[in-house]
């Protein structure tokens, strides 16, 4: 659900809420533009192709070294993993650079 009010200093307050719940809020100068931002954001949730602005400061290494904290595993496997992990954190940036069209891209090679 998203809506757009007017603030007491004129500006546009423009607010949706993710899949999670949580609450995000821009501020625009002009209606349209908050008009514009709540829809382009509405379709993205409606499509699946919404991501979280915030999920770009989260990095893969980050990520895996909660994942491989959570594992119980025997020590030659969180070794194999350690190497495989490795391998693929040379060739991976942050966690909004992975899009599905990535993954079905390299699937094929």
């Amino acid at each position: 659900m998203a809506s757009i009010k007017r603030r007491e200093d004129g500006q546009w307050r423009a607010r949706y809420r993710d899949d999670a719940g949580k609450e995000h809020a821009r501020h625009f100068v002009r209606k349209v533009d908050a008009q514009r931002w709540v829809d382009e954001t509405t379709e993205a949730l409606v499509t699946g192709q919404y991501v979280d602005p915030k999920a770009g400061k989260t990095t893969v290494p980050d990520d895996t070294t909660m994942w491989q904290a959570a594992q119980v595993t025997r020590e030659n496997t969180r070794r194999n993993v350690d190497v495989a992990l490795r391998h693929v954190l040379l060739h991976i940036g942050p966690l909004t650079s992975v899009r599905p069209e990535t993954s079905k891209r390299s699937s094929r090679l």
